[in-house]
């Protein structure tokens, strides 16, 4: 029995150590339903549920740089680097453009689903732009 628990122990901790990381030893995307109440949370300053454009470019550049300093500190920890030069994500767009593509009830903001959809989006885009780069490089 206790040898069972050693080894049930053991998987466990295994499997939540490899849980914890993507491809290429980054941490997986995050649900994009837990980044918009976060969004919402921390940078929503009127408190009217929505973000309008300084709110968003607030939110973008406050999340932007907390996950570059998990990657550093990822980095100096792991002791890896990313040798090479790598494409990157499309640039993002301009909180504006996002609110004139997005905001169907005209308010000039972004509520929860508005914005839901738009990070959906822009998921997307990056995720077909990886997939040309990938495609590119095959060829």
């Amino acid at each position: 029995m206790k040898s069972a628990l050693i080894i049930l122990a053991s998987l466990l901790a295994a499997s939540v150590s490899a849980f914890g990381k993507g491809p290429g030893g980054r941490p997986p995307p995050r649900d994009h339903a837990a980044v918009v109440a976060e969004m919402i949370g921390d940078y929503d300053l009127n408190e009217d549920d929505a973000l309008d454009s300084a709110e968003l470019e607030a939110a973008f550049k406050g999340i932007r740089e907390a996950r570059q300093a998990e990657r550093r500190k990822q980095r100096k920890f792991d002791g890896e680097g990313r040798p090479g030069k790598r494409g990157g994500p499309p640039p993002r767009p301009e909180p504006s453009e996002l609110i004139g593509e997005f905001d169907v009830n005209e308010t000039g903001t972004l509520d929860a689903a508005e914005l839901l959809s738009a990070l959906d989006d822009m998921r997307a885009k990056r995720m077909a732009a990886k997939e040309q780069r990938r495609q590119e490089r095959s060829e």
